[in-house]
């Protein structure tokens, strides 16, 4: 089985390599087309460079279960269009251990997808706007560009009444150094008071660290000043949730658990995938077909899962039905149609 094991494995990676360059390239394509006027500005294209560098990490996050679907049917599909996994079924083996290659691949990328939305995807965004706007575009309208002091300031959470913003970062070029401030929580007022400051000092050739417990900047800004991390929270760290508790929104602790529980989305993808070739010597689908019933599958989850988070993050329901739910109830849909197979 060692031999198959390895060819399973090769081609698995093959598969997942290709098609997540292929999704990353119609985003890159639509993404350059819609800022075609980054072409006429007087900015070095290192800058145009770093600013899709820092877009990967969400267009991974984006693409990855997508990814993993469509290499587990195509790869277990053309074994079934060659009559192989047929041969495997008749040697005595299960559709558990047929699997098993693909699987602990992807594990592994299931740790890979909850660290890109646990901290790389955010980071992106936040670095990627600041690029784009303050960088290429020289923006300074309100609510996207602190113009004071040459800041942008961003934001997961504000707290108008108290003029509060937290888990803030702040970025400021300087000539050929740029300057990123991350704190825990920042107090507006004709100073900036900072808590829990971490400073990092980039320059061509490295970055300076330094913590410090509180900082002031004689910077004054307004809410209005402020750039939200993204339209959605759940680009916020199971960290940076952590710390929003205290605020007492119920949604913060939804997050937290939806993060938590989104290792289980590449997994479930997996299962559905492998649910639809299961005793493939009993039906007469290729693996063509087989990638379309996978689209289907993966629509319902993914439009389950939306609607669910929306009532859990309202409260309408339970956070923990919420963010777990849809993952559950597809993976045992998956697990259940692979047995009744």
């Amino acid at each position: 089985m060692k031999i198959i094991d390895k060819l399973i494995i090769a081609e698995f990676l093959k598969s997942l390599f290709f098609i997540t360059a292929g999704f990353l390239s119609i985003l890159y394509i639509v993404d350059f087309f819609n800022h075609l006027s980054f072409l006429s500005e007087p900015v070095g294209k290192i800058f145009i460079i770093q600013y899709y560098f820092y877009k990967l990490p969400f267009f991974l996050y984006v693409t990855l279960p997508f990814s993993i679907l469509f290499s587990t049917t195509i790869v277990y599909g053309r074994l079934n269009d060659t009559k192989q996994l047929s041969v495997l079924f008749n040697t005595g083996l299960s559709i558990y251990r047929i699997a098993a290659p693909a699987f602990v691949i992807v594990i592994g990328l299931s740790i890979i997808f909850f660290l890109l939305g646990n901290s790389f995807v955010s980071k992106g965004i936040t670095a990627s706007k600041f690029i784009k706007n303050a960088i290429i575009n020289h923006s300074d309208s309100r609510g996207i560009y602190a113009g004071k002091g040459g800041y942008i300031l961003s934001a997961a959470v504000l707290d108008i009444s108290s003029k509060t913003a937290y888990m803030p970062v702040l970025y400021k070029k300087n000539g050929n150094r740029l300057l990123e401030i991350k704190a825990d929580k920042a107090i507006l007022g004709k100073d900036l008071k900072l808590y829990g400051v971490t400073v990092k000092t980039y320059t061509e050739n490295g970055f300076i660290k330094r913590y410090k417990k509180v900082m002031t900047l004689n910077l004054h800004l307004s809410i209005s000043d402020i750039l939200l991390h993204s339209s959605t929270f759940s680009t916020l760290s199971i960290n940076e949730l952590w710390k929003l508790r205290k605020i007492g929104n119920p949604r913060y602790r939804f997050m937290m658990l939806d993060r938590l529980f989104s290792l289980l989305m590449p997994i479930t993808m997996f299962a559905l995938a492998i649910s639809i070739i299961a005793k493939p010597f009993r039906r007469e689908e290729n693996s063509i077909k087989s990638a379309g019933i996978g689209i289907v599958y993966a629509t319902g989850y993914f439009i389950f899962h939306a609607v669910l988070a929306a009532l859990g993050k309202s409260s309408m329901i339970s956070p923990i039905i919420g963010a777990t739910a849809a993952h559950i109830t597809f993976l045992l849909f998956a697990i259940l149609k692979i047995e009744k197979e």
